[in-house]
């Protein structure tokens, strides 16, 4: 009994920790998309990113400091693109597109120390094209209203892609058994 409760306890604290670090991260992004005028901005891309990122997978850090860099490396490319991307709207649909149909196809990409059973797989596959279906006409009406914001959107979905492909070749990629 006390292996067990002691095990739970673990869990609790490291479940604690792991909600005080997210919340720490993104305070902290949240923080400087208020400073640099894109706030409303930050909360799409923490949003959408966490909910895709959630049932598709892809690279995680060795460490936590090598994720939280690499997180703001990302979100720093995010707010570039927002202030100096001239990309037209139909360069734009064409990544998104991309982005979408590799997701769909690939998710969810495992980490070897993280597998996955043969339903959560399914059941995350099923979610990830739930969402991407969500996402893309989301996008579709942005194209359609000539709107700047299918950007925050498109990085989104290229973010998760590129996190996706670079599991897919790490020597920490476990393949699915779909």
């Amino acid at each position: 009994m006390d292996k067990n409760k002691q095990k739970q306890d673990k869990l609790i604290l490291v479940i604690i920790e792991l909600w005080i670090y997210d919340f720490i991260t993104f305070s902290i992004v949240f923080i400087i998309g208020l400073i640099f005028g894109y706030a409303i901005q930050t909360v799409i891309y923490i949003f959408f990113f966490s909910w895709i990122r959630q049932y598709c997978g892809g690279y995680h850090a060795d460490t936590r400091n090598k994720c939280m860099a690499s997180y703001f490396m990302f979100y720093s490319l995010f707010l570039l693109m927002l202030y100096y991307s001239e990309l037209s709207l139909n360069t734009l649909m064409v990544i998104n597109v991309l982005s979408g149909v590799y997701i769909v196809c690939n998710a969810p990409v495992q980490h070897c120390n993280h597998p996955l059973t043969l339903i959560e797989q399914k059941d995350n596959r099923h979610k990830a094209i739930r969402i991407v279906s969500v996402v893309i006409v989301i996008q579709i009406l942005l194209y359609l209203l000539n709107s700047n914001w299918l950007i925050n959107l498109t990085f989104v979905l290229g973010y998760s892609a590129i996190l996706m492909i670079i599991q897919k070749r790490s020597k920490n990629y476990r393949g699915n058994d779909l």
